[in-house]
């Protein structure tokens, strides 16, 4: 009898501890850790560590922040914040109509290279430390942001050379003096009546062909830095629910502008109609575009899900911002899109009854929240299935007092949508893991 209870006693004790170390396991197996060669070769190759969190804290934090590496990103957000009102300042300053000159549009230009040069050597210099990481993650954004200023300004001041060597070798045409621009857009003019600046007080479908042209290679460089950085330089951190990538972002940012610039190139009246039709005919094409780029955006990152090695393009938590991004797009372009073709086609066409259009248009968001509940189950990302959580609640909400006119058909409602729930739920138990594993 003793031997049976030391024996019982033994293996209660060695389950308490398997299920204690996997607990460990599991909460270490959340962190993961991102390096790039150069980094693996300079200070991990050759190296042995015996506990995961040791490995961790030589890897660095951006994987990883805890409150001091928050602290860090708050004062560099406060740096950036500052340095970049600082050269805002500056050029305020320059572009005064006092110095308005033919070359001052070429001063703001230099100014704004040097501090995206400035802060790509100071980032370049300090990313191999890793106890400035939080800080280079978050200042590598700066770089394709000048840039992409500097790189509109250089567009129009080209096209306006360009568009006075064309005059110079053509006979001038007697025509109406062209108006002065305003005050507010002289110092892009550099006292000149006959400039490309003139095209943007016009609405953007409006704009010269030429100067649509040059806007559009004016998204290249940044795009190409945003391309480059990303490939070289894992900026991204996670900790506590928290992910972020600032280069995931300009990415992001530069091929949607990449889209609407060739968009508005080939078909400006579509992408930016300067007015909507009286009978709601037609949505603007910018929001069709944007669509489709979330779903193309969504479905490239799923074939770099499986392929996921944590260098560059396929780095899990750049591949995980961009995700969130794309939904969160996505969302806000799917409802405008319900609304607008709700009325089109079910009222217009149709001539569907207010509820009958209420009804309509709640399939159409509940199937919105459907896509973004599986784009968070893909991903393993918290913030499309809290989006799609909630619109959800809202349209049930919306839909009991839309559809009740008592307190016991509100009543029924609210069962009818429960049952409905809770199949969703019986769903999401048993099949779940399988809908994630075989898409993503």
């Amino acid at each position: 009898f003793l031997a049976f209870s030391r024996l019982t006693r033994d293996m209660i004790a060695l389950r308490w501890q398997l299920l204690l170390l996997l607990l460990v396991g599991t909460t270490g197996d959340e962190i993961s850790v991102v390096v790039s060669k150069k980094v693996f070769e300079k200070r991990f190759q050759g190296h042995s560590y015996d506990k995961w969190r040791d490995f961790v804290k030589a890897a660095g934090e951006q994987d990883n922040p805890g409150g001091e590496a928050r602290l860090k990103a708050g004062f560099t957000l406060l740096f950036a914040a500052s340095a970049t009102v600082t050269v805002g300042t500056i050029i305020h300053y320059v572009i005064g109509k006092e110095f308005a000159a033919p070359c001052t549009a070429w001063v703001v230009i230099l100014i704004l290279l040097m501090y995206a040069a400035a802060v790509f050597v100071y980032c370049m210099a300090t990313y191999a430390d890793p106890a400035q990481r939080v800080v280079t993650n978050l200042l590598f954004g700066l770089v394709p942001w000048c840039v992409s200023c500097a790189s509109y300004l250089v567009a129009v001041q080209l096209v306006d050379a360009c568009r006075g060597l064309r005059n110079m070798t053509h006979e001038p045409i007697a025509e109406a003096p062209e108006p002065e621009p305003p005050q507010s857009i002289a110092w892009l003019t550099g006292g000149r009546r006959s400039s490309s600046v003139q095209d943007l007080q016009l609405s953007l479908e409006d704009f010269s062909c030429d100067l649509r042209f040059g806007l559009l290679l004016a998204v290249l460089p940044s795009l190409g830095i945003s391309i480059w950085f990303t490939r070289s330089y894992a900026t991204g951190f996670t900790g506590v629910g928290t992910f972020f990538d600032v280069l995931a972002l300009c990415l992001f940012v530069d091929v949607w502008r990449l889209v609407m610039h060739t968009s508005l190139l080939l078909a400006p009246s579509w992408t930016f109609p300067k007015r909507l039709s009286q009978d709601n005919a037609d949505v603007p094409g910018l929001f069709k575009l944007t669509f489709l780029l979330c779903v193309a955006w969504l479905v490239a990152l799923v074939l770099m899900k499986r392929h996921a090695t944590g260098v560059g393009f396929t780095d899990p938590i750049k591949i995980h911002v961009l995700a969130c991004l794309a939904s969160y797009v996505f969302f806000f372009v799917s409802l405008v899109l319900a609304m607008h073709y709700n009325a089109a086609i079910f009222k217009e066409r149709l001539n569907f009854q207010p509820n009958a259009l209420t009804a309509t248009f709640l399939c159409m968001v509940w199937a919105i929240a459907a896509c973004m509940l599986l784009t968070a189950t893909i991903f393993n990302a918290t913030e499309p299935n809290t989006i799609g959580i909630l619109a959800m609640v809202a349209s049930i909400l919306h839909a009991a007092s839309t559809f009740s006119d008592s307190v016991p058909g509100c009543i029924a409602m609210m069962v009818a949508s429960t049952v409905m729930t809770s199949m969703f739920v019986l769903f999401s138990v048993h099949y779940a893991a399988e809908v994630r594993d075989a898409i993503g």
